[in-house]
Order: C-alpha cells, then sequence, then structure tokens
C-alpha cells in the first residue's frame, strides 16, 4: 500500500489531476440536486412560469409540468361534477337515491343515454333484468369497459354512439331511462341538437325517464364574492376551450327542459333542486382545465396573457375559504304519454304540483326550500 502512496506523491502532476477530477464529479452531483430543486421551488412560488419559459425558448408545454392526462369526456363540467360527488349516505349520492327512491323497486332494462363512471358505478348495482351505457367517445367505451368489465353480465352493454344518428339503438326500448346531464355536454357531440334530443330519446323510454340538469350560471352575481369568481372562472374555461378549437359544456334551465319534456308528449310526475357546493380543490381543477386549453394555442403573446390571468385567479382562490353552496342542480321524474296506456289518477295533480314548484324555484331561487340533502359537488379531484 505504501508503494502507491510513495508513487503517486512522487507525481504531483497526477495529484493535480485527481483533486480536479474529485473537484468536477462533486460539482456535477450538487448541480444535478440542486437544478431540479430550484425549478421545483420556482414553480410552486410562480405557477405556470416553467410552462410559460419552456413555450418562449419553443420547449412543448408538455414537457415542463405535466398536467393530468384526462379523456375528452373529462374535460367538460358534467364529468367532474359526476366523478366528484360525495357519498354521505347509503346511496351513491343524493341524486340517484332521489331515482331510486321515485322509481321503486323494479326496474327491468335500463338505458343510461350519456354515461360515466360515475352513474355506471351506480347503474352496475341495481337488480336490473340488462342495461345499455352510451358514450360519444370511443376511447371512453373501451376504458370504461375495462374498468367495469368484472360487474357486467353477458346481457350488459358500454356502445358508443351518437344520437344524431337515427338508427343508433333503433327498435329498442328500456324501461328506464337515464339522461344525466347528457343536454349540457350534447354540443360537443351533436351540435344544434338540443331541441331534438327528447323527442329522439322517446322512443326509447318504455316507463319512465330520470333527467338531471344543472341551472346555467348567471352572467353577474351581485354581494357574492365566491358566487362573482366561480363565474369568472367558467366564463375563462368555456372562452379557453373555444379559443383551443373546441366546443365547452352548455347548460339549460329548468324550464327549458320541462317545456320541451311536455312539446314532445311527456307528463311530468316529480321534480327536486340540489344545492351545490364547491371545494377549493374542484375550483383549482377547473383553472387546470382552462390551462390545459390554452397549452393548446400556438400564439404563444396570447397564451402568456391567459397563463398570467388563470394565475391570478389561482391566487383569488386560494385567499378565500371555500366549502360554499352556489347553484342548483334539478332532476325531473317524466313519462312518456300513450294513448294506450290510461294515465294515472293522480296524474294531473302530480304535473300540477311540479310544475308548481319549478315556478317557485325560478321566483325565490336564493330561498327555496330544498330537499333536506345536500349534493356535494365537488369533493377535491385528485
Amino acid at each position: 500500500m505504501s508503494f502507491f502512496v510513495d508513487s503517486f506523491s512522487a507525481r504531483p502532476e497526477l495529484m493535480r489531476l485527481l483533486n480536479s477530477f474529485g473537484w468536477i464529479l462533486t460539482s456535477t452531483v450538487v448541480l444535478a440536486i440542486a437544478i431540479p430543486l430550484g425549478v421545483y421551488l420556482y414553480d410552486k412560488a410562480f405557477p405556470g412560469a416553467a410552462r410559460r419559459m419552456g413555450q418562449a425558448q419553443g420547449v412543448p408545454a408538455e414537457n415542463s409540468q405535466p398536467q393530468p392526462k384526462l379523456e375528452p369526456t373529462d374535460l367538460v363540467r358534467h364529468e367532474w361534477q359526476k366523478e366528484a360527488i360525495t357519498e354521505s349516505t347509503g346511496h351513491v349520492c343524493h341524486l340517484f337515491g332521489y331515482v331510486e327512491r321515485q322509481n321503486g323497486a323494479e326496474w327491468g332494462s335500463f338505458l343510461d343515454a350519456g354515461t360515466g363512471s360515475h352513474s355506471l358505478d351506480w347503474l352496475v348495482g341495481l337488480p336490473t333484468d340488462r342495461w345499455v351505457a352510451v358514450t360519444g367517445d370511443p376511447k371512453r367505451q373501451r376504458s370504461m369497459e375495462k374498468m367495469f368489465k368484472r360487474r357486467m353480465r353477458p346481457q350488459d352493454q358500454v356502445v358508443h354512439g351518437n344520437w344524431k344518428d337515427p338508427d343508433f339503438l333503433k327498435g329498442q326500448v328500456f324501461d328506464v331511462v337515464l339522461a344525466d346531464y347528457l343536454l349540457g355536454s350534447l354540443d360537443a357531440y351533436a351540435p344544434y341538437f338540443q331541441y331534438r334530443l327528447l323527442d329522439r330519446l322517446k322512443p326509447h323510454v318504455g316507463k319512465r325517464l330520470f333527467f338531471v340538469g344543472a341551472e346555467p350560471f348567471p352572467d353577474v352575481v351581485p354581494n357574492s364574492p365566491h358566487g362573482t369568481l366561480l363565474v369568472e372562472i367558467d366564463k375563462l374555461r368555456d372562452a379557453c376551450s373555444l379559443l383551443a378549437g373546441e366546443r365547452p359544456y352548455r347548460e339549460y334551465p329548468v324550464d327549458w327542459v320541462l317545456r320541451n319534456l311536455r312539446d314532445n308528449g311527456f307528463r311530468i310526475t316529480g321534480i327536486a333542486f340540489f344545492e351545490t357546493e364547491y371545494s377549493q380543490g374542484f375550483v383549482e381543477t377547473q383553472l387546470n382545465v382552462a390551462e390545459s386549453k390554452v397549452e393548446k394555442l400556438r400564439k404563444k403573446g396570447l397564451a402568456n396573457t391567459l397563463f398570467d390571468h388563470i394565475d391570478e385567479l389561482r391566487r383569488r382562490v386560494k385567499r378565500m375559504d371555500w366549502g360554499v353552496t352556489f347553484g342548483h342542480d334539478y332532476i325531473i321524474c317524466a313519462e312518456p304519454i300513450r294513448d294506450d296506456v290510461p294515465a294515472p289518477a293522480d296524474a294531473d295533480a302530480k304535473e300540477a304540483e311540479a310544475l308548481r314548484a319549478a315556478a317557485d324555484f325560478k321566483k325565490t331561487r336564493n330561498n327555496l326550500s330544498v330537499e333536506d340533502q345536500q349534493q356535494v359537488f365537488p369533493r377535491d379531484h385528485e
């Protein structure tokens, strides 16, 4: 061992070379740790800045700060809503609890006319004879078939189709049909078809239709800081979708739906309204959606301006306390009117009561006595 030490000591140039190599190795290790740590801390302090720097240098936004990979149907509001409703009773959620109470124990065949993983998770637990779940996205169809494969029976189906197609599900009639936020999402798959949707669904409704929707946000919300911010974020998200070449979600008010149900030969048998509660996690998710749309823009100057605005809104969200109620969802129970099937004795009274409740809702929206339950809309999305 002393031989090697003496040899190195006798060659000072070799010792200097080894010392230099040691410093280079140490510096490399330090930089390898410090640079990623610095980028992480900088992005935490200035959200979105790393993405904008990457775009300015010609680096794809996806390489700088990955965003959650989302199916197209997950980027519209109703999918976030359905995925995020919390379970606080024996039912999956209060909307479906209302459906179960209205329908009773007999389900027969079931059509989920605009399915999502939330509604299908509830549907597979019902004592149906068979069910068909419809999605407008083929990728979504494959993912849901894989997700629910073990819970599907041979007679159950997840199908891909478009309600604009007159031959889609032709001749098939179901005892119960669920249109779960279908109307609002239709603009992405069948633009300008909303006024024909109920007429298109009617031949498939054997006994009962459950129609779920959400009241549109108002344009202005006086005396409500949370409501003002939610409306601003809602408009920004939709604007970013349009700039990215996509069609945003479009809600319709309950009176529009009631009028079109009656015009298309349905009898209203029940209606309920549910207050919606917003968590900070969900609100931030909507900003993430807007950000994912901005990343698709080719005009980087416009994109950076929108990124700055999203960051400003994100800071405003973090300064506020959440778990606040704003807006309402609604669910309507209706039956097709048929000449060969006599109406129940109390049909007129039930319809009058439902229409009166809807009229009262429009008149006294903020003071309406809704069911003694809250749909938590929605919890933090993971």
